[in-house]
């Protein structure tokens, strides 16, 4: 290759070292990778989540089900909510998780057979 970077090198450059896939920027700028960033890697496993409040009136149901990996956590289900229910997208980062009971970080496994609940943010006097 004739001058393939514009710097004069015969070479091109590195690859990125970027993961190539599908990501989710959410308005604060936290990037979420979506199923399809690692597809093929886990099997998908079905996820039933219970929506409260605001986050049932915008995605039109008491839960949903979406399609997380199998050793997806609460950031992975969060970047899922985001692709199936798009409304969700403005509260998204704002929501609290309960994984069986108990208050979920990001970090938190979830499971087929986990019990999750989404909390979105409430306000009032």
């Amino acid at each position: 290759m004739q001058d393939p970077n514009g710097a004069r090198q015969h070479q091109a450059n590195h690859p990125s070292s970027k993961i190539a896939g599908t990501f989710v920027w959410t308005k604060t700028r936290i990037c979420f990778a979506t199923n399809g960033a690692r597809r093929g890697v886990d099997s998908d496993v079905k996820i039933t989540v219970r929506l409260f409040a605001v986050a049932r009136d915008l995605a039109g149901s008491p839960s949903v089900e979406v399609d997380v990996d199998e050793n997806a956590n609460i950031a992975d289900l969060r970047a899922a909510l985001i692709n199936a229910f798009p409304a969700l997208s403005d509260i998204v980062d704002h929501m609290l998780f309960s994984v069986d009971s108990e208050y979920a970080s990001d970090h938190t496994t979830i499971t087929a057979e986990s019990d999750i609940g989404c909390i979105p943010p409430v306000s009032g006097g």
